[in-house]
């Protein structure tokens, strides 16, 4: 059987400092988890039905704790995942974002498919593509700062 949603394998951990409150980050990360997985065009339609995707974007609000939480969820037939999101605010006004990847890939296409998306660094480069768009939008176009 396996790891159940909760019980899933830790698989890495990426934070930044934004120079914005955890109001402001709150807003900037409910914005980009609306957008997160598998775009809605006829090539993503595609690709959802491909690996079989649930939910079809390939990720799910399981939790959510305004300002301090918030957990994505999804499954296709390589892998099941978990990306957690946690806020912390810092004594000089500004925020902590952390995300922390959770997931298992079952069998030898799971294996492949960890190879191609983790090997290949793809999963860094997106988890920190997405931390970073979310300072900008809190920072209004700001980003990190010095």
């Amino acid at each position: 059987m396996g790891p159940s949603e909760h019980e899933l394998p830790y698989l890495d951990e990426h934070a930044v400092t934004v120079p914005a409150t955890a109001e402001r980050v709150w807003v900037a990360l409910e914005e980009i988890a609306e957008s997160l997985g598998v775009p809605g065009s006829w090539l993503g339609t595609l690709l959802a039905a491909a690996l079989g995707t649930r939910p079809a974007r390939g990720f799910a609000v399981s939790v959510c704790e305004p300002q301090s939480s918030l957990v994505l969820a999804g499954r296709h037939r390589f892998s099941r995942y978990r990306l957690s999101f946690d806020l912390a605010a810092t004594p000089d006004g500004r925020t902590r974002l952390r995300a922390t990847s959770h997931a298992v890939f079952p069998g030898v296409h799971g294996a492949v498919y960890r190879f191609v998306v983790v090997g290949s660094r793809a999963h860094v480069v997106s988890v920190r593509h997405i931390l970073h768009t979310i300072a900008r939008r809190a920072t209004g176009g700001q980003g990190l700062g010095p």
